[in-house]
């Protein structure tokens, strides 16, 4: 006999109340992951554009041009991205051959409630030339 076989006392209902269930559940999880792959973009977005501002102001001779180049590189780097305003604080206190450039890129409240800071550092060459000629 070519039927469906059915055990005693099961019903469909059964089926319904664990789909019930488990769907909400699976649709929470979803929403999890979508959240923590916001954050891990955020945080590698501020990243790239903290490091492409610290190498692009490392490569200039004067603390006005670096702050400047750093600040036009963050910029480029969130062209088209998620992190709406960033603020960018670039910290040129040992700006001078051998010293080190901080930038730091705050993308603040990006889609999906992740927030972002990040920094980098970058070295000055030690034996380059300042704008004034000397080392």
């Amino acid at each position: 006999m070519g039927g469906v076989t059915r055990f005693a006392g099961s019903s469909g209902s059964a089926d319904a109340i664990g789909i019930v269930l488990i769907a909400p559940v699976m649709v929470g999880v979803g929403l999890l992951l979508t959240s923590i792959g916001n954050r891990v973009d955020a945080v590698s977005v501020s990243r790239s554009a903290a490091w492409a501002g610290a190498q692009a102001a490392v490569r200039e001779r004067s603390p006005e041009l670096a702050g400047s180049a750093a600040r036009s590189a963050v910029s480029t780097s969130l062209a088209g991205s998620s992190c709406g305003e960033p603020t960018v604080e670039v910290d040129l206190f040992e700006f001078m051959p051998g010293g080190r450039v901080t930038v730091t890129v705050d993308c603040g409240g990006l889609s999906g409630g992740a927030f972002s800071a990040s920094s980098a550092t970058a070295t000055i060459d030690r034996f380059r030339e300042s704008e004034s000629g000397g080392r």
